[in-house]
This record gives structure tokens, C-alpha cells and sequence, in this order.
């Protein structure tokens, strides 16, 4: 019993220097020793252990069991791993000690290769998130530079500013005379055409005017008597 003792105790500092060592290799991993310091050990609440813990891709999962012939199975789903279904492992480990690296996100079922130990509730759920990203740099500060390690730039000189031509007097542009305006011709008379003559009477008129006087003439004769 006491040598069981201290094997746990010889296999927990191996642990402890594995994650030690494997910290310094790899920035931004987390190394998870399964059950603490209770270990991968049928004792162990593994379903205590493993609430509240986040498991990232590039993570590493270290199995350390007492019992090397135990071998630790990765199953397929989660019906292989409730039933503890070890006919068809994805992978199987042998050794003592288990340092399994994390390498896809999702669901990942690990149990004991005893079958009653597995029943007993020695086996591992692990959801496995997406890796962190890499944090940005910080930027590095601007180097405080001394005014007196540059020499002073030169002020400018101003520019002489251009004296101002004289405007030349614009010359008078000749125009021609203005054209006096002829009077416009006075129509000449048009002579007048001669009078045209009286027409004579004719026979007829004169025969006619004396038989008349004539009848006149008796008629006042007649009115006298």
C-alpha cells in the first residue's frame, strides 16, 4: 500500500516537470493533467474535474494512471463512449503517461481500456473550442528624440514680391467719319396734259335749240293779246 503511495507521488512530479517543460516549448497552450492531483485513477471525479474547464484546439491532455497496462481509447461518438463500446477505437495509448495534443475542433471521447473501470466512470468528454487568436503586438513607442541631434531647419526667405507694371493708356481706336446724309431728290413735274376741247354741237342741237325759240317766242306773242 505505502509503495502504491509513492509511486503516485514519483508519477505526479513526472507530471508536473512534463507540463513544466511543455509550458516553456509552446506559448499559448494549456496542458491539462486529468483528475488533478488525484490523477487518471478510478478515485478520481473526472466529471468534477472537467466543469468549468475550456479545451482549445493545440491544448494538451495528460493521462497518468498507475497501471500501465490500462490503456487509454479514443472512441468515435457518444454512444460508444456511454455504453463503453471499445471495439472500434479511433486510437489507442499505451503508455504510462498520455500526453494527448488536441488537434480539431468538437466533441472528443477518451475512457479507460477497462471495461469495468470505464462503467465504473473512468472516461473524459472534452469539447474541444477553436484556438485563440495570436494577441496584436503592442506598438513599440516613438523613440523620444532630442531637438539639439537634428540641426534647425532654415526658415524661408520670403520671395521679393514683383513691382507693378504701369498700366498703358489705351490708344483711341480711329473711326471713320460718320457719312452726312444726301437729301433725297425732289421728283421732277409731270407737265400736265392739254385740256381737252369742248365738243361742238352738233346739227341736230342747233335745230333743236332755234325751234324752241321759236316756240317761245309765239307763245309770249299769244299771252300779250
Amino acid at each position: 500500500m505505502g509503495g502504491d503511495k509513492v509511486f503516485r507521488s514519483l508519477l505526479l512530479v513526472v507530471v508536473l516537470v512534463a507540463v513544466a517543460s511543455g509550458a516553456q516549448e509552446v506559448e499559448g497552450q494549456v496542458h491539462h493533467v486529468v483528475g488533478g492531483d488525484r490523477l487518471w485513477d478510478p478515485a478520481s471525479d473526472i466529471s468534477s474535474w472537467v466543469s468549468g474547464r475550456i479545451f482549445r484546439v493545440g491544448d494538451k491532455i495528460l493521462f497518468t494512471h498507475s497501471a500501465p497496462q490500462e490503456s487509454i481509447v479514443e472512441l468515435q461518438s457518444q454512444e460508444e463512449f456511454q455504453s463503453c463500446d471499445l471495439s472500434n477505437p479511433i486510437k489507442m495509448y499505451t503508455d504510462g503517461v498520455n500526453q494527448i495534443p488536441l488537434e480539431r475542433e468538437g466533441n472528443v471521447y477518451f475512457v479507460i481500456g477497462n471495461q469495468e473501470n470505464c462503467n465504473n466512470g473512468l472516461k473524459l468528454h472534452v469539447d474541444v473550442k477553436p484556438s485563440e487568436p495570436e494577441p496584436e503586438p503592442e506598438p513599440k513607442p516613438f523613440p523620444h528624440l532630442d531637438p539639439k541631434s537634428y540641426p534647425p531647419k532654415p526658415e524661408p526667405k520670403p520671395e521679393p514680391k514683383p513691382e507693378p507694371k504701369p498700366f498703358p493708356n489705351p490708344v483711341p481706336t480711329p473711326y471713320p467719319p460718320y457719312p452726312v446724309p444726301k437729301p433725297d431728290p425732289k421728283p421732277e413735274p409731270k407737265p400736265e396734259p392739254p385740256p381737252k376741247p369742248e365738243p361742238k354741237p352738233s346739227g341736230s342741237s342747233q335745230l333743236n335749240g332755234l325751234l324752241f325759240g321759236l316756240f317761245v317766242g309765239f307763245l309770249l306773242c299769244f299771252l300779250s293779246l
